[in-house]
């Protein structure tokens, strides 16, 4: 088939709005990246709501996660690999992915 990609974006505000919800009903994904308003509450909705989409061997990644307190948070559910740039001059990439 080829490589198909496909981009939804939306306002994050704690849930995800129903109007993004809708766009991915039914459809599964090698990778989702979460980048929206880097508010721990609003990624793990955001891992909530879209984990079941990823395929077996999908990779789901979190951006710019605000601290480590907040990387402990994601680190409690387990499965999480965690890489931290912040010493590339940019405070907020503290980045986490995790494999189904």
């Amino acid at each position: 088939d080829g490589i198909r990609d496909k981009l939804v974006t939306g306002v994050q505000t704690c849930a995800l709005p129903i109007s993004v919800l809708q766009q991915l009903e039914g459809q599964q994904f090698d990778l989702i990246i979460d980048d929206g308003s880097h508010q721990l509450s609003h990624q793990q909705a955001a891992v909530q709501q879209l984990w079941p989409l990823l395929r077996p061997g999908g990779v789901f990644v979190v951006e710019d996660i605000q601290s480590e307190l907040d990387a402990y948070e994601f680190a409690r559910e387990g499965g999480w690999t965690f890489e931290d740039w912040r010493d590339r001059g940019r405070y907020d990439d503290l980045i986490a992915w995790r494999t189904k």
